[in-house]
């Protein structure tokens, strides 16, 4: 059926580009389907065997009264082989129907893709689309695209481009045999009566994918808000379904480890210095210098270490977390996870949060060893403290509550990190510059984020939990 009797001796590194075309089409048609997938069929092959291939699914399809779904962007072929015609553009179908309707539309995206003119909405990457548009209008002195007969119609063309005019419409491809196919006659019918109609993206769709914003910011910031949450909630549910991707949260959680430690400690040593020195400064003023290391520690344990780690975590891992599922979304990566059954949520969402999380918990404790001793050092060393009443002064005062409540911090901030850079990453613009937003909009967010919820747990925990010896 496909032209390869003869060939079955070769092996695969004898047959050309256009054999192994057919050859993939013949392996698709052993199971005798009711849908074939076709995907870039032209792709590697000159005009001639480009043409052949054509023509060899137009007989396939006489044959075998398949239905084929064929994505292309050979202009040639999708004017000449469908029965129906749809165009993806940013992400939306923005028209299908009727090649006959399709291809003698208005639609200032069709007819410019349709037409080759480097005029019009779609730009020369996706970050310039419709930002080079014009309004575009019918001529006054040419028929409707429904009207006349004889297949004749009108190619609408944007205001300033002069290169579209009124076209014929091409002929379709028929069997080479002769042969009536029955999927072009079915076809016939449903348009002669109605049944088949062009379908065009409502006012809604057309206004997304043209970059025109339909909502307000407000609107738009509490979705992401909302977006956010529920991101967070799926993640919790799909931590504890198997199976568990534990290879990947490994890897994760040493590759946050790896690139955040350093910068960690690089930041607690002059954050424990700066409060051990404005709150040494501040206690000899009012006569209270004895209190200096509790007020130091306490002031390192509950809110630096916990702050301090997170933000160097959606800095460094976070970033890369996000820059790494951006780049797996404009490639369709996500979209084919989904596809084929697979969950990005529980195979690369999960990994990725509990590692930022497991990170914050062990650096937190090390960010807080660092600024402890670094205000120590400070404080006795550059401001004549005591080291016995340092000391002191922080057993007299500390509970094992304060420790507690950093380590929730560090759980609860590096559970924020680890959601708000993967959902970032999930919902990217296309393209590189997409990506780079991402990754700026996630660690901004985040930042803000964590003093917010920073002040919350602070105001609860220290309204309710007493002070040691209160």
């Amino acid at each position: 059926l496909v032209g390869l009797v003869g060939q079955e001796h070769k092996v695969p590194g004898e047959i050309s580009g256009g054999m192994k075309k057919r050859a993939g089409l013949a392996r698709s048609l052993v199971t005798d389907p009711e849908i074939i997938l076709i995907d870039e069929p032209d792709s590697g092959l000159d005009p001639v065997r480009t043409s052949n291939l054509a023509q060899l699914l137009m007989d396939v399809n006489t044959a075998t009264d398949a239905t084929m779904l064929v994505v292309t962007h050979n202009i040639e072929l999708a004017r000449t082989l469908p029965d129906n015609l749809g165009m993806l553009y940013r992400r939306e179908l923005v028209m299908f129907g009727p090649r006959e309707d399709f291809l003698l539309t208005d639609h200032p995206v069709v007819s410019q893709f349709m037409s080759g003119d480097p005029d019009g909405p779609i730009g020369m990457s996706e970050e310039t689309d419709h930002r080079r548009f014009d309004p575009y209008d019918i001529e006054d002195d040419l028929p409707s695209p429904n009207g006349g007969g004889g297949g004749v119609g009108v190619a609408v063309r944007p205001r300033h481009s002069g290169a579209r005019a009124i076209e014929v419409l091409p002929l379709q491809l028929a069997s080479s045999d002769g042969a009536i196919r029955a999927g072009g006659q079915r076809h016939r019918e449903r348009v002669s009566s109605g049944e088949s109609r062009l379908i065009v993206a409502d006012d809604e769709e057309k206004e997304r994918g043209s970059g025109v914003r339909t909502k307000g910011a407000v609107t738009r910031a509490l979705t992401s808000v909302g977006d956010v949450f529920a991101l967070g909630l799926d993640t919790l549910r799909a931590t504890f379904r198997r199976p568990f991707a534990g290879r990947e949260a490994l890897e994760q959680f040493w590759f946050v480890v790896s690139v955040s430690w350093v910068p960690a400690i690089l930041v607690a040593i002059p954050f424990g210095a700066v409060i051990a020195l404005q709150l040494g400064t501040l206690t000899v003023q009012v006569g209270a210098q004895s209190f200096t290391g509790a007020a130091s520690v306490l002031a390192v344990i509950q809110q630096a270490a916990p702050i301090v780690t997170t933000l160097v975590i959606a800095g460094a891992g976070g970033a890369a977390i996000c820059a790494d599922l951006g780049a797996r979304s404009i490639r369709d990566e996500i979209d084919a996870m989904k596809v084929i059954g697979v969950s990005p949520v529980q195979r690369l969402v999960v990994p990725r949060v509990l590692a930022c999380v497991g990170a914050a918990v062990l650096l937190n404790g090390l960010v807080s060893v660092v600024g402890v001793l670094g205000g120590y050092f400070f404080n006795v060393i550059v401001q004549g403290g005591t080291p016995g009443a340092y000391l002191a002064s922080f057993t007299a005062l500390a509970q094992i509550q304060d420790l507690y409540v950093g380590e929730l911090k560090a759980v609860i901030f590096g559970f924020i990190a680890g959601v708000i850079a993967c959902h970032r990453g999930l919902n990217t613009a296309p393209g590189p510059k997409g990506v780079g937003d991402s990754v700026n909009q996630s660690v901004v967010i985040t930042f803000l984020m964590l003093f917010f919820v920073n002040f919350v747990i602070t105001t609860l925990y220290l309204q309710l939990v007493p002070g040691k010896g209160a």
